[in-house]
């Protein structure tokens, strides 16, 4: 059995307010000519499916019509669960009429463990493996709010949580599965672990990052396999070579401009092997650093070709002297040469140099978080920075989950 791990599509994502559906769609025409020549029987979507909880109708169609693609696939299964950037219900209003296809929705953790459990195969009583399809757990699933409670309680209460839902799952599956066979156990998450590398676009998953754990916490649980979503790097955590980020199949920001991956699960003989797909690059994101000359010379050097979509550039200036007029022109030169500068900047070195670079900073270039920690900078309070920062992320979260 042949099994694909995916995560963090943010289908209806804007970036410096341009579309991502061209190449979000390529990525999806990419994804169905990939389970049609290498016959793959299910998919796993950990997280993140849209970026917004209430997503554009264009994104809503693409959704659609992938699913609707692979519901012409012979005996295949689609696993999806929720991400932080994912309302619930949203996702588990179809929920019903998806099961007929073929495709599991889980949008919030379910009051019966049984719920999330889901037989991986062609026959449901004798499945090649198991999936407990584990979305992402909010604040509420993990731990019960206590007015005036310090954020140390609530860091341990929120990390333990997550961990005891973890162990709870584990345990049901070794208590009525594993005890009758040995088939491979594989689990979903959509959850920040330490030590794994972070990029520049996602978002906060709890208060402060309060449900970051250890992959060492989970290494009692009875998985064979841990797909993750939220972080969009592709990437493995921890020595057990059992716990991956498949990362985003686009670059979400131009932090991200490494080759994306999907991993491939492989089932034989109750063992599991996995090894990742390299995906193309559907939309280059370009970096480019100088001064004035340097970039006019890259710039005229890109080499777009007419059937690749128009690559995005994000110019660093090594010089502070540049004028408005010389960065229009850079500008200009780009759409000349089949390319979009989307942000132009100073250097990091020249922004130290010159602090009041920050005046001209984009407010799409930043996320909440640092416009506020902006503004904390711009004013004199006796009050403790920290834990106005806490204060504002516990308003931003209950906002995000309203909205979801």
């Amino acid at each position: 059995m042949k099994i694909l791990h995916s995560s963090d599509w943010h289908l209806g994502q804007r970036f410096f307010d341009e579309t991502r559906l061209e190449e979000q769609k390529s990525f999806l025409d990419y994804l169905l000519n990939l389970i049609k020549t290498e016959n793959i029987q299910a998919l796993i979507i950990a997280g993140d499916i849209f970026d917004t909880a209430n997503p554009s109708r264009d994104a809503e169609k693409l959704y659609y019509d992938f699913l609707l693609q692979c519901s012409k696939f012979n005996s295949f299964q689609i696993i999806i669960i929720a991400g932080n950037h994912d309302s619930a219900s949203h996702l588990e209003a179809p929920k019903r009429l998806l099961e007929s296809l073929n495709i599991y929705v889980i949008g919030a953790l379910p009051d019966d463990i049984d719920e999330l459990l889901i037989p991986l195969g062609t026959d449901k009583s004798n499945p090649k493996a198991w999936l407990a399809a584990v979305p992402f757990l909010r604040d509420r699933d993990v731990r019960q709010a206590v007015i005036g409670e310090q954020f140390d309680d609530m860091q341990s209460k929120t990390t333990q949580g997550i961990i005891n839902c973890y162990k709870n799952i584990s345990d049901e599956i070794q208590n009525n599965i594993k005890s009758d066979t040995d088939i491979p156990i594989i689990a979903t998450g959509h959850l920040s672990l330490l030590g794994s590398t972070i990029s520049e676009s996602e978002r906060s998953i709890h208060i402060g990052n309060l449900g970051s754990i250890s992959d060492k916490r989970l290494s009692d649980c009875c998985f064979d396999y841990l797909a993750l979503g939220h972080l969009h790097s592709p990437q493995s955590v921890g020595k057990s070579n059992k716990i991956f980020y498949s990362g985003s199949p686009i670059p979400l920001s131009f932090s991200e401009i490494k080759p994306k991956e999907i991993q491939l699960i492989t089932i034989k003989k109750n063992k599991l092997h996995h090894r990742a797909i390299q995906l193309p690059t559907f939309r280059r994101l370009i970096k480019l650093r100088g001064n004035y000359a340097e970039i006019n010379a890259k710039l005229i050097s890109l080499g777009v070709t007419k059937t690749e979509l128009i690559p995005w550039v994000e110019i660093s200036i090594t010089q502070t002297d540049i004028t408005a007029t010389e960065q229009n022109q850079l500008r200009d030169i780009a759409q000349k040469n089949n390319a979009l500068i989307l942000k132009i900047g100073l250097d990091i070195k020249q922004q130290k140099a010159i602090p009041q670079i920050e005046n001209n900073i984009n407010l799409q270039e930043l996320s909440p978080q640092q416009v506020f920690q902006h503004k904390l900078s711009s004013i004199e309070t006796e009050l403790n920075t920290e834990e106005l920062l806490n204060c504002f992320n516990k308003i931003l979260e209950d906002i995000q989950n309203e909205n979801s």
